[in-house]
């Protein structure tokens, strides 16, 4: 979903590959809401504080469906901060797929010399950085939460 399909394409092709499951496998359309855990607080945190600075416009780059962001969007208030956000499942394509982030890029008329990428998922900070984008892994850890300040050049 998150590259484009629709829930009901992929709940057929599922129920299809698992006839046997097909009732629990469609209740997923039904309660899925319930299995978001909420905000990473120290990602929220660390948002705030950077924006706080006044010095940098924020972007979102997100593998999301677009048929469900909609809700994260209004369900995450601090997605509603950003200048601009790429939701894969819009673009049909996924991080860390390289063409994502050249969306990202030109859509907001940035360049990567002078763009900084955070993402929790390694392969995605190296495919940002294989694009010519400053990138460091999000961990949440107290060190990283330093780093990535002192590497913005903020307190």
């Amino acid at each position: 979903m998150d590259k484009g399909r629709t829930f009901e394409e992929c709940i057929n092709e599922l129920c299809g590959q698992h006839p046997e499951y097909k009732d629990q496998i469609s209740l997923y359309r039904k309660g899925w809401e319930k299995m978001i855990s909420g905000e990473i607080e120290s990602g929220v945190n660390l948002l705030k504080k950077i924006q706080a600075t006044g010095k940098f416009k924020i972007y979102g780059l997100t593998n999301w469906s677009a048929e469900t962001f909609p809700y994260a969007y209004n369900t995450f208030k601090f997605l509603q901060s950003f200048e601009g956000i790429v939701v894969s499942g819009e673009e049909k394509m996924i991080k860390p797929e390289k063409g994502i982030y050249l969306t990202l890029l030109e859509r907001y008329n940035l360049v990567p010399e002078e763009t900084f990428f955070m993402d929790d998922n390694v392969r995605n900070v190296e495919t940002a950085l294989s694009r010519g984008i400053h990138a460091l892994q999000f961990t949440g850890s107290k060190e990283n939460i330093q780093q990535i300040c002192k590497t913005l050049g903020i307190d």
